[in-house]
């Protein structure tokens, strides 16, 4: 499965809206993926959205550094 097949940032550059998430990716594996690009603050895998994550840092620049980084990245092995 892909992390995000695509990823946008918010207006504030700080919290990015994620596509492309399976349905059995948890916060947990989110924070193991963004973590690695600065600190995130908040994960929101809404209910009533299927297939998509809101990921938030705590500066623009490390959301800007992720955005650039995980579109098309796989997570857990799968496709």
């Amino acid at each position: 499965m892909e992390v995000a097949r695509r990823a946008q940032a918010s207006a504030h550059g700080r919290r990015l809206f994620v596509s492309g998430i399976a349905a059995d990716v948890k916060k947990t594996d989110l924070q193991t993926q963004f973590g690695e690009f600065g600190h995130v603050t908040d994960i929101e895998l809404p209910l009533t959205a299927k297939g998509v994550a809101f990921v938030e840092f705590e500066d623009s620049r490390d959301a800007k550094e992720a955005l650039e980084e995980v579109t098309g990245r796989k997570l857990k092995g799968m496709i």
